[in-house]
């Protein structure tokens, strides 16, 4: 029997673990032990198994988790969808306030502020301000850049 379906195994040049590792978690929401070409084939070949019933073999699950973090992590900076913008402002009463409602209302999510007053800016008179957002992709971080700027806002993505 395995003979007769051997013919229907596909097997796939496995992709690099970091790579394999955030895909099984990003959208399947479990980590592999060896996440291989099991997921692999799905994804990259989605009109091949469509309307088919698919089962994958799973097994292991050991991993450390602070590996796993930074692997996500990564992979959500890799797709521009955890940015770091570098904003000048005036250093006036509400001027941070009013960059972060710009960011929310283009859909950006604050994860992190770091205002430098004193170290590494400019201006006495015109602080940096760091923000750590998250996106929804690369081209929701273009359009969030591009809203900020429309407003006067002077901003650089790094």
């Amino acid at each position: 029997m395995i003979t007769d379906l051997a013919g229907l195994l596909r097997l796939e040049r496995p992709p690099r673990r970091r790579q394999r590792w955030q895909a099984c978690a990003g959208r399947a929401l479990h980590v592999d032990e060896r996440p291989g070409a099991k997921p692999a084939a799905l994804l990259e070949h989605p009109a091949r198994f469509k309307g088919k019933r698919v089962g994958l073999p799973v097994s292991g699950g050991n991993i450390d988790s602070r590996v796993l973090a930074s692997v996500l992590m990564r992979g959500l900076v890799r797709d521009a969808r955890l940015v770091r913008l570098r904003v000048t402002m005036p250093d006036v009463s509400g001027s941070l306030a009013k960059v972060a409602t710009l960011i929310a209302e283009a859909g950006g999510n604050i994860v992190e502020i770091q205002h430098q007053r004193i170290f590494g800016t400019a201006s006495v008179r015109s602080p940096e301000v760091e923000f750590l957002i998250e996106t929804r992709d690369r081209e929701h971080t273009q359009a969030l850049v591009r809203s900020l700027e429309a407003k006067g806002i002077s901003v650089a993505v790094f």
